[in-house]
């Protein structure tokens, strides 16, 4: 069984990410091979990392991965074979996730 990562993406108003429309509760594959930053469905497992690339998105969700690269970028941007739209957020949810995504990086040097 593929192992699935919780993510977030950015999408015009239309859930629209590159002229591809994304829907709510619908799944996606990418048929052969993907690339960061070329082919494959990409997200960020960090919420705030989305401003990076969608300035101001009209629309935000919450989505989980299967198949995601090993490879890396200079944030934390991944790149998937598929995709899922689990859930549209409203700016509060977005907002809690990105403290809440804080608040676990500044876990591991507090405990140390």
């Amino acid at each position: 069984m593929t192992k699935k990562l919780t993510a977030y993406k950015a999408f015009d108003k239309d859930m629209t990410c590159r002229d591809f429309k994304y829907e709510v509760g619908k799944t996606y594959e990418h048929k052969g091979s993907i690339e960061l930053c070329n082919k494959g469905f990409h997200a960020c497992t960090l919420p705030f990392d989305c401003f990076s690339y969608y300035g101001q998105p009209a629309n935000l969700a919450e989505v989980e991965l299967e198949g995601v690269s090993e490879e890396k970028s200079d944030d934390s941007k991944v790149v998937a074979a598929k995709i899922t739209i689990t859930a549209e957020l409203s700016i509060s949810e977005w907002t809690k996730r990105q403290v809440k995504a804080l608040i676990d990086l500044c876990k591991p040097a507090t405990t140390g």
